[in-house]
């Protein structure tokens, strides 16, 4: 069983940043009240751990902003078990932080076969889960999953963007590389049906394992017919060897990244020109800050990346998750010595913000927060994410 750490920040240094949800002012502070405890499911280690990481470093941040704010009247504890990028481990990790009653809600992470688990886990524990990846199959059928929330934007959500970006490059046929998950079958699924409706071809689809580490036979068969158009479906790091090795081989033609890929602003060598679906705050620091919203995002870009030296597109999700978590709690709670988990999950339904990410939104008929509107086109120029069209 994997080691259990608790996380409560009570002062810290100030950070300016606004605070994320409508309604939600500033307070003086949250004296000796009970504390908003959240129990946190990361992949810390195993193939998944430089997302994991990630978040996590995203999740301690945001604790402190909101301790020091003060707004929610209640400092936040997080507690943070590591899954090892199993979804056994992550299963038995969400039943474990449920026995807890202390603790309201649960945030896990980005792998999608743990999110699935955690996602049926919670269900039957009967706690709030809200999820960091963006397989369908963690927030279906609704039904099914009424306990279960997810910050990112679905597959076809997802492949609406990567169409329209394949499209403007007048792309009208392409390969394709996905990990080989249940998000990636999704994303196949979702991309095949988009490109049919608009007469575009789909070539070749090879799968990558998680631990795949010789891409040279994976990326020669996608590229076997010398394609227009490459679509990778898969986490940053591997997509980016996807790409080094892809170019290292020869290829000219496009590259088009799913948003599953967000990770690091800086990128490496031989990745330039290619092209991902991405929420905007990855690169804020390109944009006029003309709204508040803009504003609070590029506060949040520029505290993350002084705080850990660069900064990390999966930061946002994280962030939103905690916020949107921590306010339910506080909508639905009138003894804060006992969450009310039930109350806390129909909180989380009506929950709307400008976030970190972009819009967020969730119904009682939709589980996903972040609008796909949020989505835009960014490229690697000059070895980091710029706006595509900036």
């Amino acid at each position: 069983m994997s080691p259990i750490r608790t996380i409560k920040f009570t002062l810290v240094a100030s950070l300016a940043v606004t605070t994320l949800l409508t309604g939600c002012q500033l307070g003086t502070g949250s004296g000796d009240a009970a504390p908003i405890v959240v129990g946190v499911d990361l992949e810390l280690s195993g193939s998944g751990s430089e997302a994991g990481r990630a978040y996590e470093q995203a999740l301690t941040l945001r604790v402190e902003q909101l301790n020091e704010q003060g707004g929610l009247g209640r400092p936040v504890e997080l507690r943070i078990r590591d899954n090892r990028s199993d979804p056994g481990e992550s299963e038995r990790n969400i039943v474990d932080l449920a026995a807890d009653r202390s603790v309201a809600g649960i945030i896990t992470g980005g792998c999608n076969e743990c999110a699935i688990k955690a996602a049926a886990a919670a269900g039957e524990q009967r706690i709030p889960l809200l999820a960091l990846a963006g397989s369908d199959a963690i927030t279906s059928p609704l039904a099914d999953r009424p306990f279960a929330f997810k910050i990112a934007t679905s597959p076809r959500e997802n492949a609406g963007a990567l169409l329209g970006a394949l499209a403007m490059k007048r792309v009208r046929a392409f390969s394709m590389i996905r990990m080989d998950d249940t998000y990636g079958v999704e994303g196949q699924r979702a991309l095949r049906e988009a490109a049919g409706r608009v007469g575009m071809g789909m070539g070749q689809v090879v799968t990558l394992a998680s631990d795949e580490k010789d891409l040279s036979g994976p990326v020669g068969r996608a590229l076997r017919d010398n394609p227009s158009a490459l679509v990778v479906i898969a986490s940053a790091q591997q997509a980016a060897a996807v790409v080094t090795e892809a170019r290292g081989a020869g290829y000219r033609g496009e590259i088009v990244l799913d948003p599953v890929a967000g990770g690091s602003l800086f990128q490496p060598a031989g990745t330039e020109g290619t092209t991902i679906a991405f929420s905007q705050t990855m690169v804020i620091d390109d944009i006029v800050a003309t709204t508040p919203a803009k504003a609070m995002r590029l506060q949040w870009f520029r505290d993350y990346s002084t705080r850990f030296g660069d900064y990390s597109g999966l930061a946002s999700y994280g962030a939103d998750a905690l916020t949107l978590l921590t306010e339910a709690v506080v909508r639905s709670e009138v003894d804060d010595t006992a969450p009310d988990r039930e109350e806390v999950r129909r909180a989380l339904e009506t929950s709307q913000a400008d976030g970190f990410s972009g819009s967020l939104r969730l119904t009682p008929e939709n589980h996903s927060a972040l609008m796909p509107q949020s989505l835009t086109l960014l490229s690697v120029r000059g070895g980091r994410w710029r706006l595509a069209f900036g």
